[in-house]
């Protein structure tokens, strides 16, 4: 906003009076130009052809122990009927139930947090 009006006009303390106006105007503090590049093209991801072909998966972890000790859930999501599993597990087994498991997956699709 400062840019623009000083084209065109000019006073001593000019730029702290426009960031004081700009700083308590609300609606110059909800239009907010956008400092980041446009994101490119996106990727398509190949669409399942079998259900449980293709899953996403993701560990809940740090949670308070349940009656049983267990303190994780392992989410398993098929990516063509968006159906889910939540399987509860004990951290220090977590490693044991994840290389049980790998045994049937042919891709894996892994969420980056």
């Amino acid at each position: 906003m400062y840019k623009d009006l000083k084209a065109t006009f000019w006073w001593t303390g000019m730029k702290t009076d426009v960031a004081d106006y700009v700083a308590s105007c609300l609606v110059c503090q909800k239009v907010k130009i956008e400092h980041q590049r446009p994101g490119g093209t996106l990727d398509p991801i190949d669409i399942p052809q079998w259900k449980w072909d293709s899953i996403s998966m993701d560990f809940v972890t740090h949670l308070p122990r349940s009656v049983r000790g267990h303190d994780s859930i392992w989410v398993i999501v098929d990516r063509l009927t968006k159906c889910a599993h939540f399987l509860q597990l004990i951290r220090r087994c977590l490693w044991t139930n994840w290389q049980n498991c790998m045994g049937c997956l042919r891709v894996l699709y892994q969420t980056k947090t």
